[in-house]
């Protein structure tokens, strides 16, 4: 714009103003004005708004960081365990499944022949499957007892057969036993049975 047609319209926009109302329009349509004159027209604003500028200045803040959360020191509850603070995480933990008992080995009691037993599987009549024969003065483990056939003196009690070789499949009567821990000797005298031994 020329010198001149600058100050004509400063002219111009002053006696506008002056006759009132014009000033409002003039805030109106100043971005047009801005956008088409530039720093001209800024400056006759200057000049009717005693000094004010009229150009827009943007300003931006930046955006705020984020503040990590504060602690707590209420008393609220605390998950986990004390340990955490210390050792950090230590993983799964794993408990042993119990394993049931074993089921007790049965008991047996040792018993010594005074001569030649003989075994059987039916013992209610000495008789059935004959087993093997025991020999005189041998040692051998006694699962349990009970009464069955009575033998020559009466003595009704006979023994299950616990050693390997018997398996417990066989009995023999408890009169051919000394019952009392003797291993040798006569069986004159001797327990028909010997009550440390359980029954069936």
């Amino acid at each position: 714009m020329d010198p001149e047609d600058r100050d004509q319209a400063v002219a111009q926009l002053k006696a506008a103003a002056k006759a009132g109302g014009v000033l409002a329009w003039l805030v109106t349509w100043w971005p047009v004005f801005q956008a088409g004159i530039g720093n001209d027209i800024d400056k006759i604003h200057e000049l009717a708004t005693d000094g004010a500028s009229a150009q827009v200045t943007w300003h931006m803040d930046p955006t705020p960081a984020p503040q990590p959360p504060k602690p707590s020191t209420g008393g609220g509850t605390q998950s986990g365990s004390g340990d955490s603070d210390r050792g950090g995480d230590t993983g799964p933990v794993t408990s042993a499944v119990p394993q049931p008992p074993k089921p007790p080995q049965p008991t047996t009691v040792l018993e010594t022949t005074g001569g030649e037993t003989h075994t059987w599987t039916n013992y209610t009549n000495a008789g059935g499957v004959e087993g093997p024969t025991i020999p005189g003065q041998t040692t051998v483990q006694i699962s349990c007892r009970l009464q069955g056939f009575k033998v020559a003196n009466g003595n009704p009690w006979w023994y299950r057969i616990a050693q390997p070789g018997w398996d417990n499949r066989f009995y023999a009567s408890a009169d051919a036993f000394y019952n009392n821990g003797a291993t040798s000797g006569s069986l004159r005298g001797t327990p028909w049975v010997d009550e440390a031994v359980p029954t069936c």
